[in-house]
């Protein structure tokens, strides 16, 4: 191996990669900040376009619209009736001129070839023509020529219109031009901006190629020879030759390699002297984190331990089966004296005094037949070998059985004070070296306490025997307490008995007379349920709680709100009222809840949003307290007298409006007529020749207008047949007018439609035949 491939393997293969990753990031960012610098000329020259040019042409369309517009305004301006409508087009003819003079002067400061300047100055000789033009057409029309301004609009201001509208189209062009210019230098600026890239890609691709390329080679090589010993250590073998160590990370795995061949014959060696029960063989792991070593050692320990275990489960079966013993046999002997309680206390005392050698003992039982006075009564006291006639009782908390009753707890005693009074134990004089004392319960009810005292300490393993053996005693206690309860109360059942079978007699006499009151009620009851049917067949029926809770509801209710009964059973009756209704319906609840009925007509929403007209009545219902209890809900739906009765109201209604509006649109025709007669007035000074018929045409039909007014207010209730005949006049005059004001609705590439006087004429002569007609 060479002295630079050493080197090299030397060097930390994390400082390898990190090396790599920064020269492929300084290529990358050198690719990027080229790409970026030629994407960014390319946005400067797409935007210098859509701002120099694309924006210009926009708004050269804009300034061909605002003209074409102030020529639509001045047509306004001369066909226009009212001052208002005038005033209007003027102040909008201001308007769009304020503007694209404005626009044009901004216009002038983007100016950049000589061309383009010239086209502009012929564009505002043009524009100050136009301006000059429309003021003189405004000028005719405030005098009242009209026909001239009319002329002078479809003639000269039109021509002038289009000129201006041909220099904007060169310009235009010119725009277009310039701007298809700078679109191919930004194509041929981007072709060779990726050209560069694709070479300064490659030239990356080929660097970190080499690099990369060298530093896997050296990982590989290491890698595999690491690979081979890792493996036999797999199979649980020892490498015979150890890897090379180098400096670099892979060279620090090939020296914890070697390591854990040398650690894993030291393991060897250990496991077998284990094998072999030497359990004192020396060990010490690599570390505090030597997973197999220190498992070694807690095998070593643990096997250690089993032996020892091994020896004391002997011991505690011993005692365990001692304990069972201990308990068959007395079982047994509780078995037989369960009738005795006496008995029994004392033959289980003696017999467990013998089996766990002990020589003094008690038994006490808990005395609760006086509620206000228990106490702990002496049941058997044995020691030496001897019954002991005591009578003995204690109370709850006093000395050593008195707190073992109170706290339920056994308490096991080794260290006896001198002064050990008979009070303090319960047993006789002699002083016992340990005491034991035991509560006798089931689950949490204490029953007896059983106390022994022996002159040696007391084993575990006879604590334990003497605490289960007491849960036997306190079943057989309680069984015995039981027992002779139970012939208690058979006792006295037999004498409630016989006072029972007194009262049963008097008892069957009393059921005879509610045998004949109930039959009474029975048929009060059919009769009633038969005024409820005919009730519920007839009228709408449902009752609340004094909440306002639905209780309950017939089939007519359901029907008419909407609703299945589990939908409703159970709301609120005020989800039914109207919110404009709530407030009085409020009211009037708080009425019925004191008692006092309401009748009326309401409305009520159903479950679709439909309002339903009711006429109802509300009833209290009161208990035998006299308190209301609930609320009667009796209806009948009116809402289709309701509804006939509004229809009747909305067409009187109907009617005296039509008759207002009808004469307000014939005041406001005939205004419109006296308008359009001075209009007329003013063209005859122009067309008399033509019009000397027009006067008194209109006069005839005025006349005609006045007996229809007459014939309207004749014929009042037939407003709406006769109201046709002044729609169609109105629909005749705005004919008139949408006929000269359709040029606002063409495009700004036609040309505005020239009118001329022989059409304006005709105009008016069908006007007016269709008013003779009507």
């Amino acid at each position: 191996m060479s002295r630079i491939t050493n080197i090299r393997r030397d060097i930390k293969i994390k400082i390898r990669l990190r090396a790599l990753v920064l020269l492929v990031v300084v290529l990358i960012s050198f690719l990027s900040f080229f790409s970026i610098n030629g994407i960014s000329k390319m946005t400067i020259t797409g935007i210098t376009i859509n701002q120099n040019y694309l924006t210009r042409i926009t708004e050269l369309f804009g300034l061909t619209e605002k003209l074409y517009s102030i020529v639509i305004e001045g047509k306004n301006h001369i066909l226009a009736v009212e001052p208002e409508v005038k005033k209007q087009a003027d102040d909008f003819i201001n308007k769009y001129i304020d503007e694209a003079d404005a626009f044009l002067e901004k216009y002038s400061e983007s100016l950049d070839s000589k061309k383009s300047i010239r086209l502009f100055n012929q564009l505002l000789d043009e524009y100050d023509r136009y301006k000059k033009i429309n003021r003189e057409i405004i000028t005719l029309s405030e005098e009242n020529k009209d026909y001239l301004a009319l002329k002078l609009s479809s003639t000269a201001e039109l021509a002038c219109f289009r000129r201006i509208q041909h220099i904007i189209n060169k310009i235009m062009q010119e725009t277009l031009a310039d701007a298809n210019l700078r679109l191919e230098e930004t194509i041929a600026l981007k072709k060779a901006t990726i050209q560069r890239i694709y070479v300064l890609v490659a030239i990356i691709i080929a660097i970190a190629f080499l690099i990369g390329y060298t530093v896997i080679k050296d990982i590989t090589e290491s890698i595999e020879a690491l690979k081979e010993n890792l493996k036999i250590l797999g199979r649980g073998e020892i490498p015979k030759q150890k890897v090379a160590e180098f400096k670099d990370e892979i060279g620090e795995m090939a020296v914890v390699s070697n390591l854990l061949s040398d650690n894993l014959s030291y393991l060897g060696n250990f496991a077998t002297q284990i094998k072999d029960g030497n359990y004192a063989y020396s060990f010490t792991p690599l570390s505090k984190k030597d997973i197999l070593g220190n498992r070694l050692l807690n095998l070593r320990d643990n096997l250690l331990n089993a032996k020892n275990a091994e020896q004391q489960r002997r011991v505690e079966d011993t005692h365990r089966n001692w304990i069972a013993k201990g308990l068959e046999k007395f079982s047994e002997i509780l078995r037989q004296n369960a009738d005795n309680i006496n008995v029994l206390s004392d033959t289980i005392l003696r017999n467990c005094i013998d089996y766990i050698e002990a020589n003094q003992g008690g038994i006490f039982s808990y005395n609760d037949n006086d509620k206000e006075n228990i106490y702990l009564e002496l049941l058997a006291s044995y020691a030496f070998n001897r019954k002991k006639f005591i009578s003995k009782r204690v109370n709850l908390g006093d000395g050593l059985v008195g707190t073992c009753a109170l706290e339920k707890e056994t308490i096991y005693l080794t260290e006896i004070p001198e002064n050990y009074l008979e009070i303090s134990s319960g047993l006789g004089r002699s002083k016992p070296k340990a005491i034991l004392i035991v509560p006798l319960k089931i689950e949490d009810t204490i029953l007896g306490v059983i106390e022994i005292a022996g002159f040696e300490d007391f084993e575990a393993h006879k604590i334990e025997f003497i605490e289960r053996l007491a849960e036997n005693i306190a079943v057989s206690l309680s069984t015995a307490k039981i027992n002779a309860r139970t012939i208690y109360l058979y006792e006295e059942s037999k004498r409630q008995s016989e006072e029972l079978a007194r009262q049963e007699e008097e008892m069957r006499k009393n059921l005879e007379d509610m045998r004949i009151t109930q039959e009474d009620a029975i048929r009060r009851e059919i009769e009633m349920q038969g005024i409820i049917s005919a009730v519920d067949n007839t009228l709408i029926k449902c009752e609340y709680d004094i909440n306002g809770t639905l209780l309950s509801a017939n089939a007519k209710y359901l029907h008419l709100m909407e609703y299945r009964l589990d939908k409703v059973q159970g709301k609120n009756v005020r989800m039914f009222i109207p919110d404009e209704k709530l407030e009085k319906f409020t009211q009037y609840w708080q009425n019925l809840c004191k008692g006092i009925p309401y009748q009326g007509i309401i409305n009520r929403k159903t479950s679709s949003g439909e309002i339903r007209w009711l006429f109802i009545s509300y009833t209290p219902v009161k208990n035998k307290d006299g308190e209301v209890f609930k609320i009667l809900f009796l209806a009948n739906d009116i809402t289709e007298y309701i509804g006939k009765k509004e229809e009747a109201k909305r067409r009187v209604e109907k009617l005296e409006t039509q008759q207002a509006e009808l004469k307000k649109n014939y005041e406001k025709n005939a205004r419109k007529l006296n308008q359009k007669v001075e209009k007329l007035k003013n063209i005859k000074e122009q067309y008399e020749y033509e019009l000397k018929g027009v006067y008194a045409s209109w006069k005839g039909n005025l006349k005609k207008a006045e007996n229809l007014k007459t014939d309207m207010l004749k014929y009042k209730k037939e407003a709406n047949e006769k109201n046709s005949i002044v729609e169609k006049s109105k629909k005749t005059i705005r004919k008139i007018q949408k006929e000269l004001e359709n040029t606002k609705s063409r495009k700004t590439t036609e040309a505005p439609a020239k009118i001329k006087p022989s059409e304006m004429d005709d105009l008016y002569k069908k006007w007016l035949d269709d008013l003779d007609k009507q």
